[in-house]
């Protein structure tokens, strides 16, 4: 009876080891919507885990942003690393607290850019199951509301993927782009799971939106054994794909604006498919089985 009790708890405690270190597994992508305050125009933006690096001894994950940037954005990469149901963001040359799965309500933690902090309240907290993992929620607000909303488990803020900083700490308001929810989130433990704020997660009414989200085209995705690829005939025709820790696998140039390239000696896992240009890198996510 022991031996089986010890058994069970060894078990636990190795499946809770696992599950607490699964924050930004390489691969993962967040898609937020994202809205331009001047034409109303609907896009999105897409934050992907590429790769790990180490920073004063901690493994860290880069996140990446595609598109431009959103007026709550510093800048086009996230760097975090989680330990003990704490996720830590490294922002100007510090790590700060960007969330706390260990606080009850009532209770808060600090973000810090630089020497300005945002106050972040824990109001009530919950657990919510997804794909048949049971998360837990909090519920936040905050100075400003620079960062309120529902955060979950392994997962983030559902509101945006950084708190706000330029109002609260410089006075500053940007009436362009600004975010206004998570559509969809996806990795290798958890899988894909939609917020159902609307109906796709690549879903566009803007204009300009559209126009780059066309520059490159792939399918069938997810895919086996080829990708059909059709591009922006003013693009490059050399194209890059990368696996889902930015090591590059394949390349070569495309004759035409549309062309079928095989893929049969690619292991399945998230891989990227990149296009560059003078100006900048067109890149699209695709999965093989």
């Amino acid at each position: 009876m022991k031996q089986l009790l010890f058994s069970i708890l060894f078990v636990f405690g190795i499946t809770a080891i696992t599950f607490s270190q699964s924050w930004a597994p390489i691969g993962a992508t967040w898609t937020y919507q994202v809205e331009n305050a001047v034409n109303g125009g609907i896009g999105f933006r897409e934050w992907t885990s590429i790769s790990d690096t180490l920073i004063d001894g901690h493994d860290c994950k880069i996140i990446l942003r595609s598109g431009d940037p959103v007026n709550s954005d510093l800048s086009d990469s996230l760097i975090t690393y989680e330990e003990n149901g704490v996720v830590y963001w490294y922002l100007y040359n510090q790590f700060t607290t960007l969330y706390d799965f260990n606080k009850l309500a009532g209770e808060s933690w600090t973000v810090m850019r630089d020497t300005c902090g945002i106050v972040i309240t824990v109001d009530s907290t919950s657990f919510e199951t997804i794909n048949g993992i049971e998360l837990k929620t909090l519920y936040v607000s905050s100075e400003d509301y620079a960062f309120s909303g529902k955060i979950i488990e392994n997962i983030g803020n559902t509101s945006m993927p950084s708190p706000y900083f330029l109002y609260h700490c410089d006075g500053i308001f940007k009436d362009t782009y600004f975010y206004t929810g998570l559509r969809c989130y996806e990795d290798s433990i958890m899988g894909y799971h939609s917020f159902n704020i609307s109906p796709s997660c690549d879903y566009v009414t803007d204009v300009s939106e559209q126009n780059e989200k066309n520059d490159l085209l792939l399918y069938p995705n997810p895919t086996s054994e080829s990708i059909q690829v059709k591009i922006n005939p003013a693009l490059s025709n050399h194209y890059k794909i990368f696996n889902n820790t930015g090591q590059l696998v394949q390349q070569g140039n495309l004759n035409t604006s549309s062309a079928n390239i095989s893929v049969s000696t690619l292991r399945p896992g998230i891989y990227f498919f990149e296009i560059q240009t003078d100006k900048n890198i067109t890149q699209q996510r695709f999965v093989i089985q």
